[in-house]
């Protein structure tokens, strides 16, 4: 920033920005957007909402979040609380004054390998920003647009523990027993949470006489009643409750702080918010000492459990087969979950240090002021933005005629065939979704951006590193990349006029 104002560019203040997500869903990418309009507005920085919850396949509830509080609406930064699939989707239904601001998009993934076939969406935003550096480093190999890491706040309320009220509401629980409790969403892919993990090492870990409990609090069961049954028969006969309810907001953190522990045996993890808050509670977590949630679990403050990592041979869509997935050692599991409950020292002191960790790294006022002071920087860049997407190529009701769409396109191709020759492998699978004159339509409205030079969409750094990209799938190692890259930077000092 210094050296902005050296050069006479200064940040301006940052009054407020515009922010968009299901701020009514239960969803995980909803919580950390409504986490984040509050650690915004812990910064001072007015948030105008806009709800879309209504394009969610998911409940909705009650949140404490104002979708009403602001100011203004008129804002020149909106942030973008969906991930990279739902984005087109998301920017068609907003309107064209939002879509000509300056647009990023708060993504989350979960596995060490962006999908090549929402590579697109970097098109449609100008910065990406990243929940972990596990995701980062997965989105930054593909990316043509600068890409952050921005950790989601963690905002726990003031709830009263009870086990009382638990035994109450949750079938089996009795009020002499330790309760361990994992979370996991029916229509998130079961497979990457892994209950099933949970439920065997626990089933290592502790015989039916001790009073010992897992809950295993799933969301949307009735996407995959089978898949609830079958857990439910796996348990018979141990103190094991899978709970498919529904519960609001207050009630959830109440869970969270009335049980004793927190399992997450995860194959990948983006983040791991739920991780996250039940640490801000001070509850000791067991979690897969692999991915997102690695940026603030360590051995001091959770029970790390060892992984191998291993390549699937099967999809779990939207993952594909030979995704790199964390095994959990499911023995390595059940013993720190017994060491959980018979060692009560260690208990408190990894809880109380991973509050501390929790209050110190991803509080809404610590995250508020990293996302302020992005957003200042933002404020004072030169670097052009696309202001006209309110009639780019998402947007509805624009076309082309053919002849003049395919003008445009091969004059496009003629002078970027490097642009179109990475992207042909896609062509298949968008003639299949979309057809002909929707692609060619789509390919010619983006040629037409690029005539009116709004923005560079793909930089000579951009083509190469796309390039490495593709040929890293040849199983390069990172050394070549880096190399890549060295050269990049070389050529760019090269080009640079002397002094």
């Amino acid at each position: 920033m210094d050296l902005l104002k050296h050069l006479g560019i200064h940040a301006r203040h940052v009054k407020g920005v515009n922010y968009v997500s299901y701020f009514r869903s239960h969803l995980g990418v909803a919580e950390a957007s409504r986490n984040a309009v509050a650690a915004l507005r812990s910064a001072g920085i007015d948030v105008a909402p806009h709800d879309i919850s209504h394009l969610a396949n998911s409940p909705t509830g009650i949140y404490d979040v104002d979708l009403g509080i602001s100011l203004r609406s008129d804002h020149d930064v909106t942030i973008l609380g969906v991930n990279a699939d739902e984005t087109p989707r998301t920017l068609a239904s907003l309107p064209s004054d939002l879509r000509s601001t300056l647009l990023i998009g708060s993504w989350n993934w979960e596995t060490s390998e962006f999908p090549e076939q929402w590579c697109d969406r970097f098109e449609l935003v100008d910065e990406v920003w990243v929940g972990s550096n596990f995701v980062a480093e997965a989105v930054r190999a593909k990316a043509t647009v600068p890409v952050l890491v921005v950790p989601y706040a963690v905002s726990v309320p003031e709830v009263e523990p009870s086990k009382d009220w638990l035994a109450q509401i949750c079938p089996g629980v009795q009020l002499d027993e330790f309760i361990f409790i994992c979370f996991f969403d029916v229509a998130s892919v079961p497979f990457r949470k892994n209950p099933q993990g949970a439920v065997d090492a626990f089933k290592r870990a502790f015989r039916p006489h001790e009073p010992v409990r897992l809950i295993v609090k799933a969301l949307n069961g009735e996407r995959d009643s089978d898949l609830l049954r079958s857990l439910k028969d796996e348990t018979a006969g141990h103190r094991v409750t899978i709970w498919d309810a529904s519960l609001e907001s207050l009630e959830r953190f109440r869970l969270l702080a009335s049980t004793d522990a927190f399992v997450s045996l995860h194959r990948a993890e983006g983040f791991g918010l739920v991780i996250a808050e039940a640490m801000a509670l001070g509850r000791p977590v067991i979690v897969t000492g692999w991915s997102g949630n690695t940026d603030f679990t360590s051995s001091d403050n959770a029970a790390l459990v060892g992984h191998d990592l291993i390549r699937s041979k099967q999809p779990y869509p939207p993952y594909p087969a030979g995704t790199l997935w964390a095994e959990p050692d499911l023995d390595d599991a059940a013993r720190q979950m017994r060491r959980i409950w018979e060692d009560s020292d260690w208990r408190k002191k990894i809880g109380a240090a991973a509050a501390r960790t929790i209050a110190g790294k991803l509080s809404p006022e610590v995250i508020g002021a990293a996302i302020k002071s992005r957003l200042e920087r933002l404020s004072a860049s030169t670097r052009p933005y696309k202001r006209t997407r309110g009639s780019s190529l998402h947007s509805p009701g624009r076309a082309i005629p053919i002849a003049a769409a395919l003008g445009l396109v091969s004059r496009d191709a003629f002078r970027r065939p490097l642009f179109y020759a990475v992207r042909v492998p896609r062509v298949p699978r968008l003639l299949f979704s979309q057809g002909l004159t929707a692609v060619l339509s789509r390919l010619a409205l983006s040629a037409q951006d690029r005539d009116l030079n709004i923005r560079p969409r793909l930089s000579f750094r951009g083509m190469v590193l796309r390039i490495w990209s593709i040929l890293n799938k040849t199983r390069l190692t990172k050394t070549d990349v880096n190399e890549a890259e060295a050269t990049i930077a070389g050529r760019q000092h090269d080009r640079r006029p002397s002094r």
